[in-house]
């Protein structure tokens, strides 16, 4: 799946070159865009942070994908 989600549950969001490096919580209800699979297991998001759009990995299964 790619495109608009909402967070049925809080995700970390992990760094996109340090994977084992997490960014920080996206709360429940957040809304990101899916962009798609980087791995097996990760998948590629983008989300708000303030005014700044970024982009960060989370767990597929985590997202509920």
């Amino acid at each position: 799946y790619t495109g608009p989600y909402t967070l049925p549950r809080s995700v970390t969001v992990l760094d996109l070159q340090d994977p084992t490096r997490a960014l920080g919580v996206l709360r429940a209800g957040a809304g990101i865009e899916v962009l798609g699979p980087e791995s097996t297991v990760l998948t590629r998001i983008r989300f708000q942070a303030g005014e700044a759009s970024r982009e960060g990995l989370c767990g597929t299964v985590e997202l509920g994908l």
